[in-house]
């Protein structure tokens, strides 16, 4: 697309991003590159450079968006019940979001930042909210009990989830069971959610 007019910083950056976005949505995250994203809003890769510092920089602003989605899609799942069924409709809303926006959502994962970089206060902050979600729907079983034990719960179980997630997605879940992810993330998050009941350790809700 040749360029037709100039645009002011903030219309650039939207457009390299909306760009990024469509060509990993349609090619998947290897496929991204300077070049291609310069070619797709008819601007030179030079011109990328002088609104995001690297590729780096670029991948973790699309990623942040795509956490931003996916926060809002699960925060606005309707969680009145009890903690077992609010824990499964944010499992159906969690893997929708995968299911419908797959390339966007491996990208999170395929990405590596440079090495030797920490991630930036502003992405964090996103996977926070994220995490945010599952403490509030696991406080019922932690009533009086150290936050910081709550978020080890919490992160220990949304990588599990992850774990089948990411298995079924590479094709390699058959490898170790035959039955439906859906299945297997409900069973690990009863027996989960059943282990902080019987535990000592964790007040009842």
């Amino acid at each position: 697309m040749a360029r037709r007019v100039d645009h002011n910083h903030e219309e650039l950056k939207e457009m390299i991003l909306e760009a990024a976005r469509h060509l990993v949505e349609q090619e998947g995250y290897s496929s991204l590159s300077m070049r291609k994203i310069g070619t797709a809003i008819g601007y030179s890769p030079g011109t990328i450079y002088n609104i995001f510092s690297n590729l780096d920089d670029l991948v973790l602003q699309l990623n942040a968006r795509t956490l931003d989605e996916l926060y809002l899609a699960l925060a606005n799942i309707n969680k009145d019940g009890s903690v077992e069924d609010n824990f499964d409709m944010l499992l159906r809303g969690y893997l929708e979001f995968v299911e419908a926006k797959r390339n966007l959502w491996r990208t999170l994962f395929d990405h590596r930042a440079i090495m030797g970089c920490d991630l930036p206060d502003w992405y964090g902050a996103r996977v926070e909210k994220l995490l945010a979600l599952l403490d509030d729907t696991l406080r019922p079983y932690f009533k009086g009990r150290d936050p910081v034990s709550l978020r080890k719960s919490s992160a220990t179980l949304w990588a599990g989830l992850h774990g089948i997630v990411s298995l079924t997605d590479s094709n390699k879940l058959n490898v170790i069971s035959d039955a439906n992810p859906l299945e297997l993330c409900r069973l690990l998050v009863s027996q989960f959610l059943n282990g902080l009941k019987l535990s000592p350790s964790v007040g009842r809700g």
